[in-house]
């Protein structure tokens, strides 16, 4: 048994005792020292030291010697376990005196021996400062070595953790990470949130650097949420900077301000100017990548006036290398793209004479490749792949997957120019493989978009040089090589959801799921309240938009973790990749033809997949595609426009896209599956007209059409759930209530009004009552049988009913309201419905909601407006409604491009619907549809091509 085991055990013994009875002083000591124990064990570290000191005021004034002797070496420990070592070291050797000289040579040697061990820790922080790293190793080790011994397991706590930094110094990340995951279980079982905090924000930025971001995301988001609880403000600050660069790294450029804007906040209240200097310098390189990323000259800008007062207040010259290597390396990537490339070459030089007099090799590779980019800028290629040569060594050598990918793209850039096209290939794939072997391990959707956002670049070049190399020997092996590279560039976080979505989640429910939602939803509708306050000024209103938007991602991150697959069962997402034959032989039939379209900025690319063979054409470039679809994709949406209009520009594009029908190689095909790209997802290809021997005809005179994102989620989506048997076969929920003048009459109209406000950014929507959304929800349900349909209208068409529903019971699901679209907060977006809560839902289901609910529908409708589009992100697609419900485990979607007319929809959807329990197909019930309305007064585009299939074809 250890001594202050032993000394705290004596304590308790005494509470029932006859030395205590009547003993005021003495009673009083013992209540006071119980509580100060309470205290310290549920970690309340402050209030537990200040329950000491009164303790042995207590014990000093009625001369209880022992006690205070006691006292003083509890709050010896308590000092410890605060950081205050100066006066943990002073308490323990006065404390070892007092037992000295009262003849308890066993509790004075416990303290000689907790000196030493103090004495131990300082030691080894000014060695590892000094940099004598393993002597500063082995006086930790001695220190940890002792605390063991006193059975004290604070004591290893902090060695552990000071240890650890000694070993991130030294560029130990395993030895920095197992110092770290043994003092996160220390610590949680100790109940010290500070020293939590500090371990789970060191793994956090371990296992940033090991670039696993789902991990590093959720150990820091942990961290924060410990730190804040504990009150330790100056890791609190480092944790906001660690997030600040995490997504940095993922592309979350908002999010990543918001965290660093937070740090520098907090350490401006702190007084930290060191810490100030370092948030300016991060906050630069946002504004940095942010600036490459958008070719902004204003971000640039923005980056380098942060960069340059970050120098100000470090109070060097701006090419001064002590001013820090990374802030004299991002001030020169900023000249760099500015033009001024010589200049930027004298901060690239200083920053590297910087890493090479501390060792720093990750940094060195990345310098290197940055001096690279400059000469590659001037097209000085032989300097430029001498710098990208040593750069790539470092990064393989040392296996840095970041400078990897960067010296690869380089070299396969600088190969391209110089026409050196088998080496340029070859640079560019391994550019890829190490880029994918990063992305593979992201787990959640959010962080995969993110981080692959700026990564196209060397897919587009690898592709364009293959398909150079075909066009110049065609070969089918060249062309299953470009068709693979497509696939592996487009809609990987989307082909991931969906794979996590077709898991049974039977147990999925979870009370701490939904206590955390509810408690975010709270936090939402109170910050959303606050928002619509009319006497906001402009700093407060920013402010608490931030808070809003954080608490926004913050519940979208919780709903999904809790719906991703456990790493382990997924597999290497390159093995998800469909290959030519998994098309041919599992997603197309002999009537079936699937176009994959790939957009570039010098050109584009469609790849032909039939049952038996395969084409590819080269198409215009990005800007071109778009500037030609731009105004027709305005006038197909609008009804006052002449037909005659809209004939000449759909036979025009209709040549560009679709080069090869018209001939006679495809006689037998009449079902078309799109892959579209970029703007290519707000095209409704039905109404493009090809030629015919008849004259032109609209392509849905003689095809099915539908959509998805890749080939690869195309065939996921035909694999989920085939031999369901469901309960019911349609949920029919729609006809909301829409009062205009409900706003002042109760609470929920309120929340409603105020989450409206929110919503719409300040724009003004009018949600207007649909007449015929209701007659459209109870036309549809009066074609199934009544025993296998519930139809919900009305008042009782609300957010609580459809998030209480078991809509895994339901085949088809068919939702008629309004629809929301922010195209700039995409997880905005909403469904718009009855207003009226008992549950403190506002009325409005929106993206990020709709992330949480489970289905297993074979077909989700969405008969609102607007639902198939989006914020374009690029490979992924519209981050829009209709792709949220695919991650709620659905099959496939009907969705609109653009505000419908409520009359027409209603025809429409009545013989969709007969069409369907006809036994057609969804997308054949889908072009039947809309030939009818095409034969009809209702001929224009705009009524009936606004719907489009997305997901699996041949869902019935």
């Amino acid at each position: 048994m250890n001594l202050l085991a032993f000394l705290l055990i004596g304590v308790l013994s005494f509470q029932n005792g006859p030395l205590l009875t009547g003993n005021k002083d003495r009673q009083q000591f013992l209540q006071v020292s119980l509580r100060a124990s309470a205290l310290r064990s549920r970690g309340e570290y402050e209030k537990a030291a200040a329950a000491l000191q009164e303790a042995k005021s207590i014990a000093e004034q009625a001369n209880l010697d022992h006690s205070q002797r006691q006292c003083l070496m509890r709050m010896a420990l308590l000092r410890w376990d605060l950081g205050s070592m100066a006066e943990a070291e002073a308490l323990f050797y006065e404390a070892m005196l007092a037992f000295q000289n009262a003849g308890d040579m066993r509790a004075s040697e416990f303290c000689a021996k907790c000196v030493k061990l103090t004495r131990l820790y300082d030691e080894g922080k000014k060695d590892r400062d000094a940099k004598y790293y393993f002597r500063s190793l082995e006086r930790f080790q001695e220190a940890i070595a002792l605390g063991r011994d006193t059975g004290i397991p604070d004591f290893e706590l902090k060695c552990l953790r000071q240890q650890s930094l000694t070993y991130w110094e030294m560029g130990r990340l395993d030895s920095f990470l197992a110092c770290n995951v043994q003092g996160l279980k220390i610590s949680s079982e100790i109940h010290h949130d500070i020293e939590k905090g500090r371990c789970l924000n060191n793994i956090g930025i371990t296992y940033h650097r090991q670039n696993e971001f789902a991990q590093a995301a959720e150990y820091l988001e942990n961290a924060l949420s410990t730190i804040r609880t504990a009150g330790d403000r100056p890791s609190e600050a480092e944790c906001l900077s660690n997030l600040g660069l995490l997504y940095r790294d993922l592309g979350n450029y908002d999010r990543a301000l918001y965290f660093l804007d937070s740090a520098l906040a907090l350490d401006k209240d702190l007084a930290d100017c060191g810490s100030i200097s370092t948030d300016l310098e991060n906050i630069g390189s946002v504004f940095l990548r942010r600036g490459l990323d958008s070719r902004s000259r204003q971000d640039l800008l923005a980056g380098l006036a942060a960069l340059q007062e970050c120098v100000s207040i470090r109070g060097r010259s701006r090419a001064d290398a002590s001013a820090g290597f990374t802030v004299l390396n991002n001030i020169g990537i900023i000249y760099n793209e500015l033009g001024e490339h010589r200049e930027s070459r004298t901060f690239f030089h200083n920053a590297l004479r910087a890493v090479e007099r501390r060792d720093f090799v990750p940094e060195k590779g990345q310098i290197l490749s940055n001096i690279a980019a400059s000469y590659l800028y001037e097209s000085r290629f032989d300097e430029a792949i001498r710098h990208f040569r040593e750069s790539y060594d470092i990064g393989v050598a040392n296996s840095l997957e970041n400078v990897v990918i960067e010296s690869c793209f380089g070299l396969g850039k600088c190969y391209e120019l110089t026409h050196a096209r088998s080496a340029a290939i070859d640079f560019y794939q391994r550019s890829i493989s190490a880029l994918e072997n990063v992305r593979d391990r992201l787990s959640s959707e959010l962080l995969t978009i993110g981080f692959s956002r700026n990564k196209l670049a060397a897919y587009q070049s690898l592709i364009g040089l293959l398909t150079a190399a075909y066009q110049n020997q065609p070969s089918p092996e060249l062309l299953e090589q470009i068709f693979g590279f497509v696939e592996r560039a487009k809609a990987r976080a989307f082909l991931q959801r969906i794979q996590d979505a077709d898991i049974d989640r039977t147990e999925w429910s979870s009370f701490h799921l939904k206590e955390r939602q509810q408690r975010l939803t709270q936090n939402i509708a109170e910050l959303t309240e606050r928002l619509s306050r009319q006497d906001l000024h402009e700093g407060e209103r920013m402010l608490i938009q931030r808070e809003l938007e954080h608490e926004e991602d913050e519940y979208l991150r919780v709903t999904l973790g809790f719906k991703e697959q456990p790493q382990e069962g997924r597999g290497r997402a390159a093995e998800r990749i469909c290959s030519r034959q998994d098309v041919q032989s599992r997603i197309l039939d002999d009537r079936t033809i699937l176009l994959e379209y790939f957009m570039g900025e010098a050109r584009s690319y469609l790849i032909l997949v039939a049952k038996e063979g395969m084409e590819l054409f080269v198409l215009g470039g990005k800007a071109e595609l778009e500037n030609s679809l731009r105004a027709y994709l305005k006038i197909i949406s609008e009804r006052s426009t002449e037909d005659a209009a809209i004939r000449g520009a759909s036979e025009r594009i209709g040549r560009e896209l679709l080069p090869f029908l018209g001939g006679a190689q495809y006689p037998g095909a009449s079902s078309l599956i799109i892959i579209p790209d970029g703007v290519l997802h707000y095209l409704p290809f039905e109404t493009l007209r090809i030629d015919h021997e008849d004259g032109p005809r609209y392509l849905i005179e003689d095809y099915t059409v539908s959509y998805g994102p890749s080939a690869s989620s195309i065939l996921a989506l035909h694999s989920m759930h085939r031999n369901r048997i469901w309960k019911k076969d349609l949920l029919a929920f729609g006809g909301p209530l829409y009062d205009p003048g409900i706003a002042q009459k109760d609470d929920a109209a309120l929340r409603q009004g105020a989450a409206l406000r929110r919503l719409g950014n300040g724009q003004a929507f009018d949600f207007h009552p649909l007449p015929y959304s209701q007659q459209e929800v109870r036309e549809v349900a009066s074609l199934f049988s009544r025993e296998k349909v519930d139809v919900l209208v009305g008042k009782a068409a609300s957010e609580d009913a459809i998030k209480a529903l078991p809509l895994q019971d339901y085949r088809i699901i068919h939702l008629a309201c309004h629809g929301l679209l922010d195209e700039n907060r995409p997880l905005r977006s909403a469904l718009v419905l009855s207003i009226g809560s008992e549950h403190g839902n506002d009325g409005f289901l929106e993206m990020r909601e709709i992330y949480g609910l489970l289905t297993a529908a074979d077909l989700i409708v969405l008969s609102a407006c607007r639902t198939a589009r989006g914020l374009l992100e690029h490979a992924e697609g519209p981050m829009g409604i209709a792709r949220s419900f695919f991650f709620t485990g659905a099959r496939s979607v009907l969705a609109s491009l653009w505000s419908i007319n409520d009359k027409p929809a209603v025809v429409f959807m009545r013989q969709f619907y007969r069409n369907l329990l006809a036994g057609r197909t969804a997308k054949e019930a889908l072009r039947l549809a809309k030939l009818m309305l095409l034969q009809s007064s209702w001929s224009h585009p705009y009524y009936w091509a606004s719907f489009v299939l997305i997901g699996d074809p041949g869902a019935e």
